[in-house]
């Protein structure tokens, strides 16, 4: 962490579909997330590996 800023509660390593809603519910109760990822966060490799509608939950 660079000078100024905190050490984060958590630490996610990985930012596919189950890292990001991780670090979102980890938020969500007031913790500090740092997440890591090796490319754009949620790529398409994991949208094709976990396929939902969208529909179904609105």
């Amino acid at each position: 962490m660079g000078i100024g800023q905190s050490t984060p509660d958590i630490t996610i390593v990985g930012g596919g579909i189950i890292g990001c809603m991780l670090a979102w519910e980890l938020t969500g109760r007031g913790m500090t997330v740092e997440l890591l990822a090796n490319s754009i966060v949620s790529g398409s490799v994991d949208a094709a590996l976990a396929p939902f509608d969208p529909g179904r939950f609105s």
